[in-house]
Formats: C-alpha cells, structure tokens, sequence
C-alpha cells in the first residue's frame, strides 16, 4: 500500500512539473495570438508570410503556427493552432501539411546549434 502511494505521489508531482511547463509556454502565445487578432494584424502577417507557404499548399496565417513551432517548440505551435483555428477555416489537406512541415522542422534551431558545435569541435 505504502509503496503505491509512493508512485501515486510521485505521477502526480510529474504531471504537476510538466502542467507548468506547458502552461509557461502555451499561454504566452494564446494572448499573443489573440493581441494580433484584436488588433488586426493577424491578416497582414498572414500576406507577409504568404510567399513562404503557398508554395508548399498552406494558408499565410499558417505561417505564424510554423514560426511558432519552430522558434519555440511544438506546443507552442499547437496552441497557435488552435487560437487560429477559430477564426479561419482550414482544410485537411492544408492540416496535414502544416503537421508535416511542423515535424520536420521544430528542431532545426536546435539541430543548426549542434551542427555549429560539431564544426568548432572538428576544426572545418
């Protein structure tokens, strides 16, 4: 009995240490995005980013969830996602893609780092 209270405690200050990660993440951009959308901006960004996305079949406005994935993490871009989902209508197609690209790419700052270090360490 003790010894299952021990685990039950112990998932619980797990799921408790992850709930605030994610919140620390996901808030932030759920009012950011919704700050741009009050103000109007949401559909100048989504011109401004239309030459990037078009060509690979997705919306301007699904720029910015694949900015956000990218420069912050898949969360982020998930909660991005989400806050513009209710105000655009997107299709599957264009979904699948932006998941596509999303997974492939949410790692490149990363990946770029690594490959810096690698360079330095191996003196090319």
């Amino acid at each position: 009995m003790e010894k299952s209270k021990k685990i039950l405690v112990n998932i619980f200050q797990e799921t408790t240490k992850i709930f605030w990660i994610l919140f620390k993440v996901i808030l932030p951009v759920i009012i950011i995005i919704r700050l741009l959308e009050l103000i109007g901006a949401i559909p100048f960004l989504a011109k401004f980013l239309e030459p990037l996305t078009s060509f690979i079949g997705i919306d301007g406005s699904l720029g910015l969830v694949w900015m956000a994935a990218i420069l912050v993490n898949i969360y982020a871009g998930l909660a991005a996602f989400a806050s513009l989902q209710a105000i655009f209508d997107y299709t599957i197609a264009e979904t699948t893609i932006l998941g596509l690209i999303i997974l492939i790419a949410h790692s490149l700052p990363i990946e770029v780092a690594i490959a810096k270090k690698i360079k330095n360490f191996l003196g090319i």
